[in-house]
């Protein structure tokens, strides 16, 4: 609850707040993260159609589950580590120990890719986790999670119940992670060299969230992703030298950038509408 104290010497507005200390926070009880900040999927079609300028990012992360000293940039899209901790809510889907964030929305299907800029950062991991697995305690003791670890040049896969796998990997700035949730698998690779560092196989059976920890002052950044879309529908020959026309569609393979601007990089015509169903 709040209430309004006007001060009589300066007359202005002081807003305090109380809370119960009874009061007990519930799942779901802040940020509603899919209603005020769902990422698209695919808003931005529908966006561009109006003339309105959008921006892409194939992970938002999700501010209530984010460790307190996992600060996250004001687009939600860079986790820091920061060596003091914030006061936030120990609401049930917030980190309590190691500074880690998920992503704001769960997969329980398709196809999903996502980059990851690691940068100089030595600290770091990078994944998924199932929807019931463990927020609270130590890492190492949380269940249904998977994925790609580097600590000061050493690279290690792990998965459930807590294996880890030495990894011999060249150096890299960005991780690309794959999930195809129906057949099972979860591919890192190095999409600088397009060199495949580890798949995981796994059956499974609820939804998966974006998993990123950072025990660096280096930033972990969600980059921007690239998506093949429609430009129109137009009349077209297939055969030059034929009368006969058909409907075929203009394809832009582009990049939206953070600041909102559209690159496309390739350009093509196509007798079918591009397949958007990985994204």
């Amino acid at each position: 609850m709040s209430y309004e104290l006007k001060t009589p010497h300066s007359f202005r507005t002081t807003r305090l707040s109380w809370k119960d200390p009874d009061t007990q926070l519930v799942s779901g009880a802040l940020i509603d993260i899919d209603k005020n900040l769902g990422n698209l999927q695919f808003k931005a079609w529908e966006k561009m159609q109006r003339n309105e300028i959008v921006t892409y990012t194939p992970v938002i992360l999700d501010p209530n589950t984010a460790q307190p000293q996992m600060v996250l940039s004001d687009d939600l899209t860079i986790g820091t580590y920061f060596e003091h901790s914030m006061q936030l809510p120990d609401n049930p889907e917030r980190f309590d120990k190691w500074p880690s964030v998920l992503g704001s929305e769960g997969f329980d299907s398709g196809l999903h890719t996502w980059d990851v800029g690691v940068g100089e950062n030595e600290e770091w991991m990078v994944g998924v986790q199932s929807e019931s697995a463990l927020r609270k305690g130590e890492i190492k003791n949380r269940d249904q999670s998977w994925g790609l670890t580097h600590l000061y040049g050493t690279y290690k896969a792990f998965s459930t119940p807590n294996d880890k796998i030495l990894l011999t990997v060249d150096y890299t700035r960005t991780i690309r992670v794959r999930l195809d949730w129906d057949k099972g698998t979860l591919s890192f690779s190095n999409p600088d060299n397009a060199t495949h560092i580890h798949t995981f196989t796994h059956t499974f059976t609820e939804r998966v969230f974006q998993h990123l920890g950072n025990d660096s002052k280096c930033p972990l950044t969600i980059l921007p992703g690239e998506v093949p879309l429609v430009i129109s529908p137009v009349k077209c020959k297939a055969d030059p030298d034929s009368d006969n026309e058909e409907e075929c569609f203009f394809v832009c393979h582009f990049q939206i950038t953070k600041t909102g601007v559209f690159l496309c990089f390739s350009v093509k015509l196509q007798s079918e509408p591009a397949d958007t169903s990985g994204l």
